[in-house]
């Protein structure tokens, strides 16, 4: 991209005297409605497609990677539990125990995990045991995988869909579903992503 061009916010503002006003876009402040923004979003990176700006500089800036910081969240996540799977093994159990009037977790030799804990506690340190949160980040990783972002053929730089929800429609049409799609919208959430509006 040009020296000339300088991000602000979703919006860019060039030196040369080339702006908002000669693209017909307001400044970002100046748009409450979130739909309205994103609508004017896309007009600005359609206008610099045709402008000649930089491909990988506007991908860069105008999507930000939901499908990386999934991945690196994913890695975060397999790594925690694989240091807990090297101290206590993939499988913990909950156990009464009569003496403190309390549950323990048990790894599969026997070993405490945790002591003292109440019911709840017990039941939520089990069902985050390795072996299964192993298992839902595998799940996750494959939801990326079927809903990978690919180009959407309309030539844009910003032009993604989703790989699995878009489809042709039998009737001449392809039915282009935005990446991200519901689906990777909903796998991100899982790993504290929140929406911007």
């Amino acid at each position: 991209m040009s020296e000339e061009l300088t991000l602000a916010g979703l919006f860019y503002r060039a030196s040369n005297g080339w702006d908002y006003f000669n693209l017909a876009i307001p400044p970002e402040d100046a748009i409450t409605d979130p739909h309205e923004r994103e609508l004017c979003r896309a007009m600005l990176l359609r206008a610099l497609a045709l402008l000649g700006a930089s491909e990988k500089a506007q991908l860069d800036h105008v999507m930000p990677d939901l499908y990386g910081w999934i991945q690196e969240q994913i890695t975060a996540v397999e790594n925690a539990v694989r240091a807990a799977d090297k101290e206590h093994g993939r499988d913990w159990t909950p156990t009464w125990d009569a003496r403190t009037d309390s549950f323990q977790i048990l790894d599969s030799s026997g070993v405490p995990v945790a002591d003292g804990v109440q019911p709840g506690t017990a039941g939520l340190i089990a069902a985050n045991a390795p072996r299964l949160v192993l298992l839902r980040c595998a799940a996750d990783r494959k939801q990326l995988k079927l809903h990978a972002p690919q180009p959407d053929g309309t030539g844009f730089p910003d032009g993604f869909q989703c790989r699995t929800c878009s489809e042709d429609g039998g009737d001449g049409y392809q039915y282009l579903v935005p990446f991200p799609c519901p689906t990777i919208r909903a796998v991100a959430e899982g790993y504290g992503w929140v929406e911007k509006h």
